[in-house]
């Protein structure tokens, strides 16, 4: 077995662990999930999401895109216009450099008068840059490109949670830190 010796194990000192992170680049793992989405007007809707990210930015595992099932909002009472999903996430980035952070990018879809598939939001956030638990509120109609905005007129008509669980890996080697509450870059 030939084992390349520009690789680190991602379980430090497990030597059974596979050898798939490049030396001299830090990692990003991320867990969450889609939660819920707080809309009105619409009896059933779906989501997607995908990961932006710059071309320093390498994908090691995990699905940088997905979709939930559509969900329906409750019958009746307080939670009427609130639509579960609870929709998994996980990946692991790998990058030597900070330009191009991933972004969390959210669609949301519901039906038309027609019953035709339709977008009603958009939304999108950074990945958290240090570790921790994070509670993002996505609110839709914001995009995640870096265009002008005013080619689009948008009204924000809902917000969509989303719950991150951010480990960030072997910064130092790339010569930057992350300590407390203070994040420098």
């Amino acid at each position: 077995m030939v084992e390349d010796q520009n690789m680190s194990t991602p379980n430090d000192g497990d030597e059974s662990a596979p050898n798939i992170i490049p030396t001299g680049k830090f990692q990003l793992y991320v867990n969450g999930s889609l939660e819920s989405a707080t809309l009105s007007g619409y009896d059933g809707v779906h989501a997607t999401y995908s990961i932006r990210k710059g071309d320093g930015w390498e994908f090691i595992s995990g699905v940088d895109t997905g979709g939930t099932q559509i969900t329906a909002k409750a019958p009746s009472g307080p939670n009427r216009t609130t639509f579960v999903w609870n929709f998994p996430i996980e990946l692991l980035l790998s990058s030597n450099t900070p330009s191009g952070w991933p972004q969390f990018v959210v669609n949301v879809y519901g039906l038309d008068l027609f019953g035709r598939d339709t977008l009603i939001g958009t939304g999108s956030t950074h990945l958290p840059i240090g570790p921790g638990a994070y509670p993002e509120f996505t609110d839709p109609f914001f995009s995640a490109m870096s265009l002008p905005r005013h080619v689009a007129r948008t009204t924000s008509s809902g917000v969509v949670r989303v719950v991150f669980n951010i480990v960030v890996r072997n910064m130092s080697s790339c010569g930057y830190s992350i300590s407390g509450e203070e994040y420098s870059i």
